[in-house]
């Protein structure tokens, strides 16, 4: 079994515990859609309007998240299928994150230098009112291409949320502590996200609201910014 099988087999037993531990105890299912004018992934232009479903299941502590993103106007966007296992637990937060692209078209190639996939670990810490992130990529695809090492691309993300004007707001700033050629497109420390997003809850009836947002996000190391909104659909069971 190779290392990203052996990923693949940590989650699936890690996900199906929690969910069969007691019958008594209510699994949360949460179905969501995100319209976005434009997809932009911690300071990174991705793609054009998009789709983006997500399901997730809830048990206690623990989630899993499938995620997708589908473009709606460029056919030339990528498709990107995510899974993501996390914990809560009181104010620490842990995850482990599996993207994939279909750069590859082919989903189940694990193969080192070849794949699509990037799995990645977190740990984050939320103090009320400030939450600290650190992201790492492990295994996948993140590879410098000059000395052909694996580049353990990372991310730090503070963000800081609050209410003003009747809308929820949150400040967020993205740095980069290291060279990601690969994945942030940065040669060393950089600092690659400036964001402010407001949110809000527009009520159409008495039992149905249609969340909006809207975000302003700048990427000061390759000097570029943009200004992303979408709406929500969603349901809970």
């Amino acid at each position: 079994m190779n290392s990203y099988s052996k990923v693949l087999a940590m989650l699936a037993l890690g996900c199906a515990f929690p969910l069969c531990a007691s019958a008594h105890n209510k699994i949360k299912c949460r179905l969501s859609t995100d319209f976005v004018s434009k997809y932009v992934w911690r300071g990174v232009e991705i793609g054009s309007a998009q789709l983006q479903p997500t399901l997730q299941l809830s048990y206690g502590g623990f989630s899993l998240t499938a995620l997708g993103s589908v473009g709606i106007v460029d056919s030339k966007d990528n498709n990107e299928l995510d899974f993501c296992f996390r914990y809560d637990f009181k104010r620490w937060h842990v995850l482990i994150n599996n993207n994939w692209l279909d750069t590859n078209p082919h989903y189940f190639n694990y193969s080192a230098h070849e794949t699509s996939h990037n799995f990645e670990g977190n740990i984050g810490y939320d103090a009320g009112f400030l939450t600290a992130d650190w992201y790492t990529y492990f295994a996948g695809k993140d590879y410098n291409t000059k000395t052909g090492k694996r580049s353990y691309s990372s991310w730090m993300k503070f963000t800081l949320p609050f209410e003003w004007a009747q809308m929820s707001w949150r400040a967020t700033l993205g740095v980069v502590p290291f060279e990601s050629e690969n994945m942030y497109e940065t040669s060393g420390f950089a600092v690659n996200l400036v964001e402010l997003r407001c949110m809000k809850d527009i009520k159409i009836t008495n039992e149905f609201s249609l969340p909006v947002f809207a975000a302003m996000e700048a990427n000061p190391c390759s000097e570029r910014a943009w200004f992303v909104v979408g709406l929500t659909l969603q349901t809970q069971l």
